[in-house]
């Protein structure tokens, strides 16, 4: 799937949901209408991933990272030289694809730890804290929509001015 200049296009695999952003391309595996992997070669991508049946990871390529991945919510970027990567809820397995010493387990309720992924440096060092950035919890309702589910957030109100008392 590819997208162009102020382009974007919402959709439903199995038991998964995409936003692909402008300028960017992802190639999918899989069997059945069942999505097994995904390779995001350059651009933006907003998931959700259901849980997979016999406990199997289901597993994203970027870049400079492969992220194994259960029943998740993810915001991914992939650039040449670094990928960001915002686990939105769930778990998932970072590794560096440059350097093996460089992997991490993150564990997040609401965008707590979003991570870039370096292609070149220090080994051990490629994975580093980043901002939450281009993305919002209004696309992640979305898209766990379209797949029958809520994502373990939607008790948070963001909306934080005041209101009018109808």
């Amino acid at each position: 799937v590819q997208t162009g200049s102020s382009s974007y296009v919402v959709f439903v695999i199995g038991f998964d949901a995409h936003i692909l952003h402008e300028n960017s391309r992802v190639q999918f595996r899989g069997e059945n209408d069942i999505e097994e992997s995904l390779k995001l070669a350059t651009g933006k991508l907003l998931s959700v991933f259901g849980a997979r049946t016999g406990g199997r990871t289901h597993t994203v390529e970027t870049s400079t990272a492969t992220i194994g991945i259960r029943g998740t919510g993810l915001y991914i970027e992939s650039e040449d030289d670094v990928s960001y990567a915002c686990t939105c809820y769930g778990r998932v397995d970072i590794a560096s694809n440059s350097d093996p010493s460089s992997q991490e387990t993150v564990v997040s309720v609401h965008h707590d730890s979003p991570r870039y992924i370096a292609r070149d440096g220090n080994a051990g060092t490629l994975i580093s804290a980043a901002p939450m950035k281009n993305h919002t919890d209004e696309e992640l309702l979305l898209i766990e929509q379209l797949v029958g589910r809520k994502p373990p957030f939607t008790g948070v109100d963001s909306y934080t001015a005041p209101r009018r008392g109808y």
